[in-house]
């Protein structure tokens, strides 16, 4: 079935888009590549209006939290967590790491520059085709070890500890987020009746046939403070392809919102918290019990800012499909079955139309 490296080969990006610029050169304008119409407008004041409800904040250490977390899912699709047990020390390295890759000279960063074809390394969104303008933003995705990039990026021995810290960080990062998004997978699962069996994918017991160890993806997000944030966008609207993403919003500047009820919700940072997404394959999973909102990232003129995404999939081998226990007569399957690959390709031809493609209609048929 493949992985999800490949799933971006059939749609290259060009190159013109690939290729952050240095946006500290553009002064106090914003060029016309980067500026979005009225029409796209954001509205500076957004963070400071009333909203009838805020996005739920759960703490993993109340015993209610596997209801707290279903409702969450079932109104929301996003929530934030606290005393999630991912130490202190490490996010705050992780932070580190991030801005110190992002602070390296356009010229250093270059040299780990994301393939044309490819889902790793540095480089604008793979998204970017999808929008009228570029986007404020500069990014890095890793799948497993960075070492590869790093050698490129701190090539000599007097960069030996700069490149070994950053390997070490983000790796260590990325396996303790891995127990994270499991424990929350089983709290998910629990909370809808399902039992253990469900989640033999992620973690068969002895002498089950394994599937193999999730596919998972780090990416480090940058966007650098904004002359005009009113005709600039950090991040498009989109929802994410995984199962979730976990979101740690860096320096603790406000810029994550998602869309509620036809609103532009800011999600503000928490200390220590980290920000939880359904995916879409979970969508398909709990047979859309489980939202899924689209949601972007906003610039500002006086901070930097920095997050940490996590996302968490299925392994290569393995097909999502509806659970059957959450289908009845009443709320019939929605969607056909898929690969996390499968989807990749899909979103990479058509990102806003790819999930609507795989709904059924009444009588089970594709409704494309």
């Amino acid at each position: 079935m493949g992985s999800i490296t490949e799933s971006s080969k059939k749609h290259p990006i060009d190159e013109q888009l690939l290729i952050p610029p240095e946006f500290s050169k553009f002064g106090n304008e914003i060029p016309p590549s980067h500026t979005w119409s009225d029409l796209c407008m954001i509205d500076p004041t957004l963070s400071n209006r009333p909203f009838p409800s805020s996005i739920p904040v759960i703490n993993l250490s109340d015993p209610h939290s596997p209801e707290l977390i279903k409702r969450a899912c079932e109104e929301w699709g996003v929530f934030q967590i606290t005393n999630h047990g991912v130490p202190m020390q490490l996010i705050a390295d992780m932070e580190a790491e991030a801005r110190q890759l992002f602070s390296l000279p356009l010229e250093q960063k270059v040299r780990a520059l994301r393939s044309l074809d490819g889902m790793t390394g540095y480089g604008q969104a793979r998204m970017s085709p999808f929008h009228p303008k570029r986007f404020w933003f500069e990014g890095f995705a890793t799948i497993g070890s960075p070492r590869e990039y790093a050698l490129r990026i701190w090539p000599s021995d007097s960069d030996r500890h700069a490149r070994m810290k950053f390997c070490d960080v983000l790796e260590e990062y990325q396996e303790t987020l891995k127990g994270l998004a499991e424990r929350l997978l089983g709290l998910r699962f629990s909370s809808l009746g399902l039992s253990s069996k469900q989640m033999e994918w992620l973690a068969p017991k002895d002498g089950q046939k394994r599937c193999g160890p999730p596919q998972t993806v780090l990416q480090l997000n940058s966007y650098p403070v904004c002359p005009d944030p009113t005709h600039a966008m950090g991040m498009g609207p989109h929802t994410d392809s995984s199962i979730l993403s976990i979101v740690r919003q860096a320096n603790n500047v406000l810029g994550l919102q998602v869309q509620y009820n036809g609103q532009w919700v800011p999600v503000p940072p928490i200390d220590g918290a980290f920000v939880i997404h359904v995916g879409d394959l979970l969508r398909i999973f709990t047979n859309g019990w489980f939202k899924t909102l689209l949601h972007r990232a906003v610039v500002n003129n006086s901070s930097h800012r920095y997050s940490v995404a996590y996302f968490y999939g299925t392994p290569k081998d393995v097909t999502i499909s509806t659970s059957e226990k959450l289908i009845t007569h009443d709320h019939p399957r929605l969607y056909r079955p898929i690969t996390w690959k499968e989807y990749l390709e899909m979103r990479g031809a058509d990102l806003y139309g790819a999930l609507e493609t795989l709904r059924l209609d009444p009588l089970g048929s594709s409704s494309k």
